[in-house]
């Protein structure tokens, strides 16, 4: 695992502009131990559940895919009280 110091450099090389963090797995809530890998998308709908876990960088097919996915998430109407 990358130190901070690694972390910060790697990303000045890269030219990443977004914060960066580092955790402890198994300190992470269960849902979010899945993340195991850099650039992984989740997809998370309104009531915070999970939908949809995406490893790697996302482009191409896989892109237009998440979006359709995303577009068809956020028409759900969301269940429970106050809806």
């Amino acid at each position: 695992m990358a130190s901070p110091k690694e972390q910060k450099e790697a990303a000045k090389d890269f030219g990443i502009t977004y914060p960066l963090f580092l955790w402890e797995r198994e300190k992470l809530p269960k849902p979010l131990q899945v993340v195991f890998v850099h650039s992984t998308t989740l997809l998370i709908d309104r009531t915070g559940k999970i939908r949809k876990v995406v490893f790697g960088i996302v482009f191409g097919e896989r892109k237009d895919d998440l979006e359709r996915e995303l577009i068809a998430l956020l028409k759900e109407k969301r269940s429970g009280k106050g809806s």
